[in-house]
């Protein structure tokens, strides 16, 4: 184990980019704001629901699942939600955030859970990881690679995989379709795009590209790529009328028989699950 590892909190290790220090500068601030709790129903196998991304994600976490005591990191933790969902399905999970105050809070959920004999945070960059080669089992990555400078980060994911070992991610995607009223002034007003607490931007944020997807692939040996969320984007409008008694979303049910019968719809979907295998 590196010396990035220790029971304190210990400091950056490596200078930050202008932009990771305006990252840093938001989630010091956002993650005193926010209220996090966990939901273990995506783990605890009673339910499924492929047509969530969240849900499909951790979905394919289980599955690489092994014996013994794997290894996952989850990259840009946060205050460590799906850190603890996955020490719940038997990961021993390894969290970095570039902020301090997102690894005191993870700390302090994975206590709360009685996970933090399963969970190690500490702060750190995803373009610059202090692990050493052939690390980890598993890579999770929640809504973490649209903050970030994709090649670096693919390049180092890699590095700290496993020979076989597999990264999962969970982002947000243009759509060639979509795009033009997004950014239209309607569009706009109807979602302001600059950086707020209130919705969850930040200043350097930006949805994933055909181009990004294209570098991942150039670095990981085997990659698959899912799509979600066509006409659940309309969720909002139709309130507590698009959701079930369980709470699952009925539009996104719709989504994912329609993208499997009309795979042309993938050039609206929203978002994208990311399964990149390390060569064996």
């Amino acid at each position: 184990m590196t010396s990035l590892w220790r029971d304190t909190l210990t400091p950056l290790l490596v200078a930050l980019s202008e932009r990771q220090k305006r990252e840093r500068a938001y989630y010091e601030e956002y993650a005193k704001r926010a209220t996090v709790e966990v939901s273990f129903d995506a783990v605890d196998g009673r339910e499924q629901r492929p047509f969530n991304p969240y849900w499909h994600a951790l979905a394919l976490a289980r599955s690489a699942l092994r014996t013994g005591s794997p290894r996952m990191l989850d990259v840009g933790c946060g205050p460590g939600e799906f850190s603890v969902m996955c020490a719940r399905l038997g990961f021993d999970v390894y969290g970095v955030d570039v902020s301090s105050e997102n690894v005191r809070r993870a700390r302090e959920l994975a206590a709360k859970y009685h996970f933090d004999d399963r969970t190690h945070f500490a702060e750190g960059v995803a373009e610059h990881l202090d692990f050493q080669n052939d690390f980890f089992d598993v890579v999770l990555g929640i809504d973490i690679l649209h903050h970030i400078d994709i090649e670096p980060t693919a390049r180092e994911l890699h590095r700290v995989l496993k020979p076989g070992g597999v990264a999962i991610f969970k982002e947000p995607i243009e759509s060639p379709l979509f795009e033009p009223l997004r950014n239209s002034r309607f569009g706009i007003w109807l979602a302001p795009k600059e950086a707020s607490f209130e919705r969850h931007i930040t200043q350097d944020e930006r949805k994933l590209t055909a181009g990004d997807l294209e570098r991942l692939r150039r670095v990981f040996s085997e990659m698959n790529v899912e799509h979600f969320r066509v006409f659940s984007r309309l969720a909002p409008l139709f309130g507590r009328l698009a959701l079930q008694a369980s709470g699952a979303s009925r539009l996104e049910r719709v989504d994912r028989w329609l993208l499997a019968a009309m795979p042309s719809l993938r050039e609206l979907a929203g978002i994208v699950v990311i399964q990149a295998r390390k060569a064996a």
